[in-house]
Protein backbone atom coordinates (compact mmCIF):
# COMPACT_ATOMS: atom_id res chain seq x y z
CA UNK A 1 0.00 0.00 0.00
CA UNK A 2 1.34 3.59 -0.93
CA UNK A 3 1.67 6.59 0.66
CA UNK A 4 -1.65 8.16 -1.19
CA UNK A 5 -3.32 5.16 0.00
CA UNK A 6 -2.88 4.86 3.49
CA UNK A 7 -3.43 8.86 3.30
CA UNK A 8 -7.39 7.84 1.50
CA UNK A 9 -8.16 5.44 4.44
CA UNK A 10 -7.17 7.83 7.25
CA UNK A 11 -9.01 10.32 5.93
CA UNK A 12 -11.89 7.95 5.54
CA UNK A 13 -11.71 6.60 8.65
CA UNK A 14 -11.26 10.03 10.35
CA UNK A 15 -8.02 9.35 11.90
CA UNK A 16 -7.34 13.10 11.29
CA UNK A 17 -4.65 13.48 13.98
CA UNK A 18 -2.85 10.69 11.95
CA UNK A 19 -3.47 11.84 9.09
CA UNK A 20 -1.99 15.74 9.78
CA UNK A 21 1.42 13.69 11.29
CA UNK A 22 1.96 11.50 8.91
CA UNK A 23 4.52 12.93 6.35
CA UNK A 24 6.61 14.62 9.29
CA UNK A 25 6.22 10.50 10.88
CA UNK A 26 7.18 8.75 7.87
CA UNK A 27 10.28 11.42 7.50
CA UNK A 28 11.46 10.97 11.03
CA UNK A 29 11.11 7.43 10.97
CA UNK A 30 12.74 7.10 7.41
CA UNK A 31 15.71 9.12 8.72
CA UNK A 32 16.25 7.61 12.00
CA UNK A 33 15.76 3.74 11.36
CA UNK A 34 12.46 3.62 13.17
CA UNK A 35 11.00 -0.09 13.16
CA UNK A 36 7.36 -0.72 12.42
CA UNK A 37 5.82 -1.02 15.40
CA UNK A 38 7.66 2.30 16.49
CA UNK A 39 6.64 3.92 13.48
CA UNK A 40 2.72 2.63 14.20
CA UNK A 41 2.92 3.77 17.28
CA UNK A 42 3.99 7.19 16.65
CA UNK A 43 0.91 7.65 14.64
CA UNK A 44 -1.05 6.45 16.99
CA UNK A 45 0.08 9.03 19.66
CA UNK A 46 -0.63 11.83 17.31
CA UNK A 47 -3.97 10.00 16.78
CA UNK A 48 -4.98 9.67 20.64
CA UNK A 49 -3.39 13.59 21.21
CA UNK A 50 -5.43 15.24 18.43
CA UNK A 51 -8.24 13.57 20.08
CA UNK A 52 -7.64 14.69 23.46
CA UNK A 53 -6.86 18.26 22.20
CA UNK A 54 -10.10 18.45 20.66
CA UNK A 55 -12.09 17.40 22.89
CA UNK A 56 -10.54 20.03 25.17
CA UNK A 57 -11.10 22.68 22.98
CA UNK A 58 -14.88 21.26 23.01
CA UNK A 59 -15.47 21.36 26.19
CA UNK A 60 -14.26 25.17 26.39
CA UNK A 61 -16.35 26.29 23.51
CA UNK A 62 -19.08 24.41 25.48
CA UNK A 63 -18.09 25.94 29.00
CA UNK A 64 -20.46 29.24 29.50
CA UNK A 65 -18.17 30.57 31.51
CA UNK A 66 -15.44 31.21 28.77
CA UNK A 67 -17.49 30.94 26.03
CA UNK A 68 -16.17 34.25 24.26
CA UNK A 69 -13.78 35.22 26.68
CA UNK A 70 -10.13 35.14 27.15
CA UNK A 71 -9.45 32.55 30.51
CA UNK A 72 -8.59 36.31 32.36
CA UNK A 73 -11.56 38.32 31.30
CA UNK A 74 -13.30 35.22 33.10
CA UNK A 75 -11.06 34.96 36.28
CA UNK A 76 -11.42 38.82 36.49
CA UNK A 77 -15.09 39.11 35.98
CA UNK A 78 -15.79 35.80 38.74
CA UNK A 79 -13.10 37.51 41.02
CA UNK A 80 -15.29 41.14 40.72
CA UNK A 81 -18.63 38.86 41.04
CA UNK A 82 -17.36 37.18 43.97
CA UNK A 83 -15.84 40.53 46.08
CA UNK A 84 -19.20 42.22 45.54
CA UNK A 85 -21.28 43.10 48.99
CA UNK A 86 -24.16 40.91 49.34
CA UNK A 87 -27.71 42.33 50.24
CA UNK A 88 -29.48 41.36 53.50
CA UNK A 89 -32.47 40.25 53.06
CA UNK A 90 -35.33 41.12 56.51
Amino acid sequence: MGAAQSKNLMQELKLTGMLESYENTLSAATAGGVSHADFLDLLLQSEYDWRKKRNVENKIKGSKVLANRSLRTSITRLTALSQRPRSKIS
